[in-house]
């Protein structure tokens, strides 16, 4: 009786590490390892053999075989100990690399815990997508890859990417030439949940990309967060920015064959984003030269007790740029008194419309600087606190007001900083002496 048993047992050994049978019918002959591990990986290592290893699940005490696609219950199982013991000869397998960890890669993605890991996996063409899994302290500048016309994704994971004073900038991707730019700009960067911590340095130097996003990332203690040079078509979204001399400077690259009119960062959108700025700070949001911007649905804060803030909340500048021809600036709150003006918008031609402001404190709210016959429309502003200002720069500027509150009188020269409008006009419902004016005479 007892060499029967032992006759079996031998038998069974042998049956599982040269013959293993999933439940679809698949028989494969040759030699199996068998593997050990906490839990089942979604997927096994590259150098674990389809249907002839095992691997032993030392947190279920289920043996898995798996057969190219999903893992299917091993025909013969290992682990019923009450250690989890592997069997009754041979150590137990070791997966190095279940989950990827230390660079390593499933297809091309990848996992990372150090700056070195982070900047191979940046560098390499071949991983599309980096997960950062520890707060990383960068070393040196990241170079972005001029040639790379891919998207690029980086997954923060609520993690922190530090960027020491040490170094200027810290991504970093330059071009010599329009021509060159050329071979770069289709490239996607995607980056989420990402907090990037600077120390009055530049974050990012950005030349050439098209449709990148930055989405619920935050931005502490930069001189510049988001310098970005043409790259059009970039959404910001759901950011938040933490005391930035500027948070996102939108620009015209200043490559050889670059112009304010042929390598401008145009189509660009800045959505759902929270600032924090101080008296120290310019602005929150520069623009030059960025024909097609939208600023939609932002808050603006003050970094001290008494809500002083930046100089301003958004500089919009056309650069004298023949083709930027508008601005739309919408659903955004004022929560701090800057220091200048709240939107400072400087036009040659075409239309600014800037609406749906919410502002808390006395400050001047809009500013227009126009050369030519730029038409500033403001819309939809339900409250205006007393001591606002509006202030017009050089007498060209026209100025449209539409639906503003009823006490808000155009000729009234205490709402005004500079000389009031030559052609101011109100277009809303009259009340409380509220007229339509055109070149000065009242339109009832």
């Amino acid at each position: 009786m007892k060499n029967y048993r032992l006759i079996t047992l031998i038998t069974m050994m042998v049956m599982t590490m040269c013959v293993l049978k999933d439940t679809n019918a698949q028989t494969v002959s040759g030699a199996g390892r068998l593997w050990q591990g906490g839990a089942t990986p979604v997927t096994p290592s590259v150098s674990f053999s389809p249907n002839r290893d095992v691997w032993n699940d030392t947190i279920q005490k289920i043996s898995y075989v798996w057969n190219g696609s999903q893992w299917r219950l091993s025909p013969t199982q290992f682990g019923k100990g009450a250690k989890g013991d592997t069997g009754t000869s041979g150590a137990a397998g070791v997966c190095p690399t279940c989950p990827p960890s230390g660079g390593a890669n499933i297809g091309g993605v990848r996992w990372v815990t150090t700056w070195a890991e982070l900047l191979n996996a940046l560098d390499d063409n071949a991983v599309r997508s980096v997960h950062l899994a520890a707060n990383i302290t960068q070393t040196a500048k990241w170079r972005m890859p001029t040639s790379y016309t891919f998207i690029k994704e980086i997954e923060g994971h609520g993690f922190t990417w530090s960027i020491p004073n040490t170094l200027d900038t810290g991504i970093t991707r330059y071009y010599s030439s329009l021509t060159n730019a050329n071979q770069g700009i289709d490239m996607q960067l995607r980056v989420r949940n990402v907090i990037f911590s600077g120390n009055n340095n530049v974050g990012m130097y950005i030349e050439a990309n098209y449709g990148s996003e930055f989405k619920g990332c935050r931005f502490y203690s930069f001189s510049v967060a988001m310098d970005l040079r043409w790259c059009m078509g970039t959404i910001i979204d759901q950011c938040y920015f933490w005391e930035n001399y500027i948070g996102i400077n939108l620009d015209y690259a200043r490559f050889s064959g670059g112009s304010n009119s042929a390598s401008q960062s145009n189509h660009c959108i800045v959505s759902n984003c929270k600032f924090r700025s101080s008296p120290t700070h310019f602005a929150p949001i520069k623009a030059t030269a960025a024909s097609g911007l939208v600023i939609y649905h932002n808050i603006f804060e003050g970094g001290t007790a008494l809500h002083d803030g930046s100089q301003y909340e958004v500089y919009f500048d056309d650069a004298n740029s023949n083709v930027v021809k508008e601005v739309n600036i919408y659903g955004n709150h004022v929560e701090q008194k800057p220091s200048v003006s709240a939107f400072h918008i400087k036009l040659k031609d075409g239309n600014a419309y800037v609406g749906g402001i919410y502002s808390q404190y006395d400050c001047t709210l809009i500013t227009l600087e126009s050369t030519a016959y730029a038409k500033m429309i403001v819309d939809n502003i339900p409250y205006l606190t007393s001591g606002t200002t509006f202030n017009n720069i050089n007498s060209s500027g026209r100025w449209k007001f539409i639906n503003v509150p009823a006490t808000f009188t155009i000729t009234d020269a205490t709402k005004w900083v500079g000389a009031i409008p030559l052609y101011p006009a109100i277009d809303s419902f009259k009340s409380s002496g509220q007229s339509n004016y055109l070149k000065g005479i009242s339109v009832e």
